[in-house]
């Protein structure tokens, strides 16, 4: 098995050829059941998961810098990016999907009611602040200006939004859970890896040889709109 990031590949007419496999013949597709939709998930969650650790470190140097620097409206507006990014795209990994299976968070976190309880508090964060305001960490306030004698000068809208990106705790724990996922996935990944190869070396040479070559069919804006990835 190669490493993540170690393989050279290069598209033709759809068609998938990759450096590293001297005696390699044909490249074809595992079937869904038993072992081929899982592995896809896994690794698309592991790709995820990765992306999240690393954008985790640069959200830690921002905040850091903006410690040091006393903070400032770009340093905020840097972290928040950051920080949502992170929120949406660790916790899609929990979320149900058309696409791929879902991790579990009982499974993920059941030998730790610390890391399980501040998942929590990440999801509702994402969930009911992030994505959808439904607490009062965004809160409006509107009112009327009255001058003397009851005059109306203006109406004023006021934004008051708690600002949930500074937390250097919050951002210990929230890494802290995505390594954590992160090795869990990784152990799933490699269990059902070594559990395909002995799966695929009990078949009979006709049955590999009937499998589809595998194919890459890039989509158009349309495809997007209309299609789950299969």
């Amino acid at each position: 098995m190669k490493e993540i990031g170690k393989l050279d590949i290069t598209v033709t007419e759809g068609s998938l050829h990759i450096e590293g496999y001297p005696t390699a013949r044909r490249f074809v597709k595992l079937p869904a059941e038993p072992f081929g939709q899982k592995i896809g998930d896994l690794r698309l969650h592991q790709s995820d998961l990765i992306f999240c650790e690393q954008a985790m470190q640069l959200f830690g140097l921002h905040l850091q810098t903006s410690v040091e620097n006393q903070s400032n409206e770009n340093n905020l507006m840097n972290r928040t990016i950051f920080w949502i990014a992170i929120l949406t795209k660790f916790l899609g990994c929990f979320k149900k999907s058309k696409a791929r299976m879902r991790l579990e968070k009982d499974d993920v976190f059941k030998d730790s009611d610390d890391a399980r309880g501040a998942f929590d508090y990440f999801e509702a964060l994402r969930d009911k602040h992030i994505v959808h305001d439904e607490n009062p960490l965004n809160i409006i306030a509107v009112g009327v200006v009255l001058g003397e004698s009851n005059k109306i000068i203006d109406i004023v809208s006021l934004k008051l939004q708690a600002d949930t990106a500074s937390s250097q705790s919050d951002a210990q724990n929230l890494y802290n859970l995505i390594t954590h996922t992160l090795k869990y996935v990784a152990l799933e990944l490699d269990t059902s890896l070594q559990d395909c190869f002995k799966f695929l070396n009990n078949l009979e040479s006709d049955d590999l040889e009937k499998m589809y070559d595998v194919k890459v069919d890039w989509p158009n804006a349309s495809k997007i709109v209309n299609q789950n990835r299969k």
